[in-house]
């Protein structure tokens, strides 16, 4: 394992995990569950939880396009082989390594694209209480106009 094979392996773990926290503020905040928690022991409950898990609690809260059940999957999935399987990618330590790269590729884009979306559900729900903050043109830029103010339509509350 080189050290670009490594830095790949790095970027990837931190980006499920920046991921991973904005998928707790989105529960928190957006889908919060229907305890009367307050949103620091709701936050506190859901950082003790794996990512499987919240992907679970999110399903379970409100309805998902299949799109994106489908790229919550493929991160879960992506980070568990990085974290537990990567031998387990290819008979030989060698190609396993290659693999893993491929896998940490593929997860890099699919957490910044479900950053991106999490991050535009949160600026949605920012409007509607009337936060701002001097960084909103830096976020939106961020979430990019493809995305920005359409990640409500991938969901929709369940009944």
């Amino acid at each position: 394992m080189n050290d670009e094979d490594l830095a790949y392996l790095g970027l990837a773990m931190v980006c499920v995990q920046s991921m991973e926290r904005s998928l707790v503020n989105v529960l928190a905040y957006v889908f919060p569950d229907r305890t009367r928690k307050s949103v620091e022991d709701l936050i506190a409950g859901l950082n003790r939880k794996t990512l499987g898990q919240l992907h679970h609690d999110l399903k379970g809260r409100v309805d998902m396009h299949e799109d994106l059940i489908d790229l919550l999957d493929r991160v879960v999935e992506g980070r568990n082989t990085l974290a537990h399987r990567i031998f387990k990618l290819s008979r030989s330590p060698e190609d396993a390594i290659l693999a893993s790269r491929e896998v940490s590729i593929r997860v890099i884009d699919d957490c910044e694209m479900l950053s991106r979306i999490f991050t535009d559900l949160m600026m949605s729900f920012a409007d509607a209480v009337g936060f701002k903050t001097v960084h909103d043109d830096e976020i939106q830029e961020f979430i990019g106009h493809e995305v920005f103010g359409t990640a409500h339509n991938l969901f929709g509350r369940k009944p």
